[in-house]
């Protein structure tokens, strides 16, 4: 059944050899990435804004690596400080994904931290293809080594971005802009200007928009009720946790996700999106978002 399994994933999506899909607060999401970081032999990278997980520390620690790099804005590293690495960007550094033995690539809107696995809504993807590993490690090491790195990863059906190398903001309006039937978004916070007037002009022109916000930012400098003024329906989070997410899904063809907030310092932030262009992918984010519009939102 598993050897079927991977050549569907070759045929449907000939970019990568394998891509899943995972959402929190779920165990599925946990314990499969926690399974990946097992079966690492050689070389492990964690990029994250928060780093905590009791159980990846625990895999970290009784494994015998020849590279264990970590790139952190908050956590308790205690135990892995000669292998920690401040950030010395201007803004914070909030990128999200874990690169193992140069060839799988763990990426998405969580934090490697138990809340984010237990109690917040985020969607990690895990990829299983060396060249995407190796972009990945390639933009890890610059950040590592305090080198500018503007390199991007483009291919027909996906697309990686990092800012503030590249222009994020510019990529996100880009696609929205190509909208023909219809935005679905979810955010954690949402204050950029220019996402809101390009999702406001999209709503002129007859494209159905339906948003997510987090309950907990829709007060302070965030964009919820000029959207709505505008006629653009929004419904905040009713989860316990937060709503983590930051994501968008276009006409059922075209997923952005990744680390970047759609607010205005996090073009200063050292942060990742990930463009992906497969139906496939967008049912599988378009099954969950519509799940969390019915049953998890304040109407």
């Amino acid at each position: 059944m598993r050897k079927i399994f991977f050549i569907f994933f070759i045929f449907v999506f000939p970019v990568f050899s394998s891509i899943s899909v995972y959402f929190t607060p779920a165990e599925k999401a946990e314990r499969e990435i926690l399974e990946k970081l097992k079966e690492a032999k050689n070389s492990v990278l964690i990029a994250s804004y928060k780093f905590n997980h009791p159980e990846i520390i625990k895999i970290l620690k009784n494994k015998k690596l020849k590279e264990l790099k970590i790139i952190v804005e908050k956590g308790d590293l205690e135990n892995f400080r000669k292998n920690t690495h401040s950030y010395k960007g201007d803004g914070i550094f909030h990128s999200k994904f874990i690169v193992i033995d140069g060839k799988v690539t763990i990426v998405g809107s969580g934090n490697f931290t138990e809340s984010d696995f237990h109690l917040f809504h985020n969607n990690f993807l895990i990829i299983e293809d060396r060249e995407i590993s190796e972009f990945f490690k390639r933009k890890f090491l610059s950040i590592w080594n305090n080198k500018e790195n503007k390199e991007i990863f483009k291919k027909e059906k996906i697309e990686i971005y990092f800012s503030p190398e590249n222009n994020v903001e510019k990529k996100i309006i880009e696609e929205i802009k190509k909208a023909k039937r219809y935005i679905y978004f979810a955010c954690f916070f949402l204050t950029s200007e220019n996402i809101a007037r390009a999702l406001i002009k999209q709503k002129i022109k007859g494209i159905e928009e339906k948003g997510i916000f987090e309950n907990y930012n829709t007060s302070t400098n965030s964009l919820f009720y000029v959207l709505s003024d505008s006629g653009i329906e929004v419904r905040k989070s009713n989860i316990a946790g937060f709503l983590h997410d930051k994501l968008f899904i276009i006409d059922g063809k075209t997923v952005i996700t990744g680390s970047y907030n759609p607010t205005v310092s996090a073009k200063k932030n050292c942060e990742t999106i990930v463009i992906l262009r497969e139906e496939k992918i967008a049912e599988l984010y378009k099954k969950e978002w519509v799940k969390f519009w019915r049953w998890k939102c304040l109407p």
